[in-house]
């Protein structure tokens, strides 16, 4: 494996791994600080409405990152378009730069994608642009609420809430969760079951691979070496060796990823010494992959998301009296 990641990346997914640790622990005090200054911020600063003229359900969660909030906006809002309605997804804007694979790939699905810092102003320009619904792409800790909120958590914060920052990957406690009208829980362990009343369950399945025109595509020969710019790029190993795919190495980049042209070279060399001889990535890495064009065949991992025994989420949420 190598880490291409900052190291506070890597710091906090050894945080996240260990939240026992000596450093965890003794970091635990500034996340308390952390806690209470957020909690004081929304005191003096009161939560602002969206308008209504559009019904609004925003989608967070209380992580960094890596909880699968992308795959539940992207479906969530195609079953909307599938209902016949015109979806914005509302975005405070990704890192990398042009945007990342994010709005290439929920603009797939169907989705207008309107990056804006000011969620009033997003909210506005979806309005002038006809969508008759909008989601709202991490929505748990912003000022401007949307009509309805679900949060994301997995299976095994439940058992254990991460660590505030910067002891954990955790923006805010257990108890941001009470702002949200319904939960959303990511089963990753593999007898994962249950969870809170009133909530509902996913799984992201590993499905097919496809090329860079989202085509399906045949499995390359050979060894793969795994290539992904994600919060936890764990989840994606786990699901490339759960499909039985021999696996050369891995090289990890940072969420939302803006690749480099020397990166060209340090990949492929890399991929030589592994004797990788094709290279897998996340679908939500596509793009950025390509533009390095590598010698080698590139393929990206399809996830889906797969809901507790097949209910719909649409129905599930609108039964809970949130009329997205």
């Amino acid at each position: 494996i190598h880490d291409a990641r900052p190291w506070a990346d890597r710091t906090l997914a050894r945080l996240d791994a260990e939240p026992e640790s000596t450093l965890a622990a003794a970091l635990s005090i500034p996340g308390a600080l952390w806690t209470i200054g957020a909690r004081f911020k929304r005191v003096l600063t009161p939560d602002i409405p969206l308008p209504d003229t559009i019904p609004s359900l925003g989608i967070g969660n209380l992580r960094v990152g890596g909880s699968g909030k992308t795959p539940v906006v992207e479906d969530l809002g195609s079953r909307l378009v599938a209902e016949g309605e015109r979806v914005a997804v509302l975005t405070r804007g990704y890192r990398a730069a042009g945007g990342g694979d994010e709005p290439a790939w929920l603009e797939g699905a169907g989705l207008q994608v309107i990056a804006d810092a000011d969620r009033r102003r997003g909210y506005a320009r979806a309005e002038a642009a006809g969508a008759t619904r909008a989601l709202l792409d991490d929505a748990l800790q912003t000022r401007f609420r949307p009509r309805w909120t679900v949060a994301i958590v997995l299976d095994r914060d439940l058992v254990r809430p991460p660590r505030v920052l910067p002891a954990g990957p955790a923006r805010e406690g257990a108890s941001g969760l009470d702002r949200a009208d319904a939960l959303l829980v990511r089963r990753e362990s593999p007898d994962g079951s249950g969870g809170p009343q009133g909530s509902l369950g996913f799984r992201l399945a590993p499905g097919g691979l496809v090329d860079a025109a989202g085509s399906v595509v045949e499995r390359p020969p050979g060894r793969a070496l795994l290539l992904s710019g994600l919060a936890r790029p764990e989840s994606f190993e786990a699901d490339a060796a759960a499909i039985g795919l021999e696996i050369a190495g891995s090289w990890r980049e940072a969420d939302h990823w803006a690749p480099e042209a020397a990166a060209r070279e340090s990949l492929s060399s890399f991929a030589g010494r592994c004797g990788a001889e094709w290279v897998l990535v996340p679908e939500k890495t596509l793009r950025r992959a390509e533009a390095l064009e590598f010698d080698l065949p590139l393929v990206a991992l399809r996830s889906r998301v797969e809901w507790d025994e097949g209910v719909d989420p649409l129905e599930w949420l609108r039964q809970r009296g949130i009329g997205i």
